[in-house]
């Protein structure tokens, strides 16, 4: 039961915490934390058994700037977290955002840094639904023959379809923002 329990909790988790220690700008060793398999499906000891496996894991699309964030981070270089695919070890493929944190010596010197990942995946998949829908509403409101408009609160007008544009014989540009 507590086996069980604990499989739960692990497959529940949506973060966890890597640290890449450095010398003279090259990785020496990487810890992955508890948290991995709930996110990957490989242990922490998996991804000590093989040290490429992180970057095998990367789909293949977003393979490359993910080499490129890394390089950056290893030139010492503050950088922005980065989303990207990976491929876990049931052949799922989820979103993770890989948020850094770099630590230096006294000198200015990179000697660590920790990754914060989290998986993004239901977040991005509804952000992709509302995006999808917001095209297709486009479409259909630009489709309609007759003008239409929409107007705020003070009725300055905020969205035309095509009919109206042409209806007016204006721009958008010229007609957005016109009472």
């Amino acid at each position: 039961e507590s086996e069980s329990r604990y499989k739960y909790l692990i497959d529940s988790v949506t973060d966890y915490i890597y640290t890449v220690k450095v010398e003279n700008g090259s990785p020496v060793s990487t810890s992955h934390g508890y948290g991995c398999e709930g996110i990957t499906g490989f242990t922490s000891d998996g991804f000590d058994a093989n040290p490429f496996l992180w970057l095998q894991i990367i789909h293949e699309r977003d393979r490359e700037a993910v080499k490129k964030h890394a390089e950056t981070i290893l030139s010492g270089k503050k950088e922005s977290p980065i989303e990207h695919r990976i491929i876990c070890k049931d052949g799922r493929i989820k979103w993770i955002r890989n948020t850094p944190v770099l630590h230096y010596d006294e000198h200015g010197n990179l000697t660590a840094y920790d990754g914060l990942i989290s998986d993004i995946t239901e977040s991005k998949i509804a952000w992709d639904a509302v995006e999808k829908a917001k095209k297709e509403w486009e479409t259909t409101f630009d489709a309609i023959k007759d003008p239409i408009f929409i107007h705020d609160k003070k009725f300055n007008l905020v969205r035309v379809n095509k009919a109206y544009q042409m209806a007016a014989g204006m721009a958008f540009n010229e007609i957005i923002g016109r009472s």
